[in-house]
């Protein structure tokens, strides 16, 4: 009896302890790097972080749109060492992608091929970089990895999915493209269902699911806009959206030609620069001689306008046509734009804004040493080799997956990963670059769930092929011998 107790102790240990010590696998960039990675952004997350609670007239929350993760900071570290974060977003994704493999592989290849799926993924594409970021971006994949294990035909607990719901509130609250991005899943996987085969119990069920998917989403907007107004007095999503909306229309190129044409009849402030407008997204924003910086910069109050400009194009046919056809192409060139790398490959200095920010709000040791003798503060990241294996993981994976695709069947928890995960790859394709504008970090937080899926395929499918060939030529060496 003793002996039983024993083993089964080992054995409810052993699940934690293999999750947490298989974790540091996923964040070989931050060993490699010295210290979490750090992007433009950073700075605005951590400081934010070490405000709530203690918000004054001389200490205002920094504008941002992606305050879910501010508050992940803050729970996950409590002000303590940002490895806890990092540490956190590769546990948290790695019980997830655990889980999926539970789900679609025989229970005793689980953990087996779990420990090369992460190896692979880690070293060879965009996951490792895009978890060991101090930036939301890999909660875009937890929101997909979440929603499959929702709606995957499996036993769950009320626990576990107490837990897919937290995950999936978060990643709505720590970006507000996830919001689009997960209203278009489940819009297309609800479609997508309607057309399947099946019995009534399972659409009763499927249809179950997606109101609580539905539920937590409003759940989620109802949280977003209630921290709004409590951190910012501002009733909305984010005050911040119609700048960069703005910034997106001039990404679009019809903007001189539309204030042309409505200015006569509109006393928009733009109207004086409409000769010289700003032609890119970035050069609206961060110019110095842009429009934008001209008449106000970043004090929100001085672009009350941007809302009745952004109303007049969406309901003019002529110009919601153009937006609309340019975010076709925008998306296209999204999906094909996800190199490693971007907004962290270069060296930083001791006056740089975003180490000054993180110094007033974040004045550790940890940083002031580790961060100042990382690689890439020191300007020695190079990511040639890393970007090459990652084109190279993604082109085989494309065709273990049409060769898949077109010679088997799959059963309905592979069909539904399946279409989750290429669905996702493409909303977050067009979600992105129709509100933003075409950056590589954007599809690079992603595009790992392609090798991902290419991933399950090979154990599923390919791996039996293989081991039956290597019987049969065994048995061809025994006879002959």
């Amino acid at each position: 009896m003793k002996l039983e107790t024993k083993n089964l102790i080992s054995h409810k240990l052993f699940f934690p302890v293999y999750l947490i010590l298989s974790s540091f696998i996923i964040l070989w960039p931050v060993i490699f790097n010295g210290y979490p990675l750090f992007y433009g952004d950073s700075a605005l997350y951590i400081a934010a972080s070490n405000i709530f609670g203690n918000l004054s007239k001389n200490n205002e929350l920094p504008n941002m749109s992606g305050i879910g993760y501010a508050l992940f900071i803050r729970i996950v570290t409590w002000r303590s060492t940002l490895y806890l974060v990092v540490f956190a977003q590769a546990l948290i994704l790695n019980f997830l992608v655990f889980n999926c493999l539970k789900v679609l592989l025989p229970a005793k290849k689980t953990i087996k091929f779990h420990l090369l799926v992460i190896a692979l993924l880690s070293l060879f594409s965009s996951m490792g970089w895009t978890v060991s970021q101090l930036m939301p971006d890999i909660f875009t994949s937890y929101l997909v990895l979440s929603v499959f294990l929702f709606f995957s035909l499996n036993k769950k607990s009320w626990g576990f999915y107490v837990f897919l719901s937290v995950i999936i509130m978060i990643s709505i609250l720590s970006h507000l493209t996830n919001i689009t991005i997960s209203v278009l899943v489940i819009g297309l996987l609800f479609i997508s269902f309607l057309f399947m085969r099946t019995d009534k119990k399972d659409l009763l069920l499927f249809i179950r699911k997606s109101i609580v998917i539905v539920g937590l989403i409003f759940a989620s907007l109802l949280i977003l806009i209630g921290l709004n107004i409590k951190y910012y007095n501002y009733t909305g999503l984010s005050q911040t959206g119609n700048i960069f909306f703005i910034a997106r229309l001039m990404d679009a190129g019809f903007m001189p030609e539309f204030l042309d044409e409505k200015c006569p009849e509109r006393s928009y402030e733009m109207c004086k620069y409409k000769s010289n407008l700003s032609n890119s997204y970035e050069d609206f924003l961060w110019s110095p001689e842009s429009e934008f910086n001209k008449t106000g910069g970043w004090n929100l109050q001085a672009h009350d306008e941007y809302k009745l400009i952004i109303h007049d194009v969406l309901t003019t046919p002529k110009y919601l046509g153009k937006f609309l056809y340019n975010c076709g192409i925008h998306s296209v060139n999204q999906l094909k734009t996800f190199e490693i790398g971007e907004g962290i490959n270069n060296s930083s200095n001791k006056k740089s804004s975003q180490f000054q920010t993180v110094i007033r709000y974040f004045d550790k040791k940890e940083f002031r040493q580790n961060f100042l003798n990382s690689k890439q503060m020191q300007g020695k990241l190079s990511f040639y080799r890393v970007n090459l294996y990652n084109y190279i993981l993604l082109f085989i994976s494309i065709i273990i997956i049409l060769w898949s695709i077109i010679k088997y069947k799959f059963d309905r928890n592979m069909i539904l990963f399946t279409f989750i995960t290429i669905s996702s790859v493409i909303v977050n394709a067009a979600a992105t670059s129709s509100l933003s504008s075409v950056f590589n970090r954007f599809q690079s937080r992603i595009i790992w769930m392609i090798p991902l899926l290419a991933c399950v395929y090979f154990s599923v499918f390919i791996t039996p092929i293989i081991k039956k060939r290597f019987k049969s030529v065994a048995v061809k060496s025994n006879v002959d011998s």
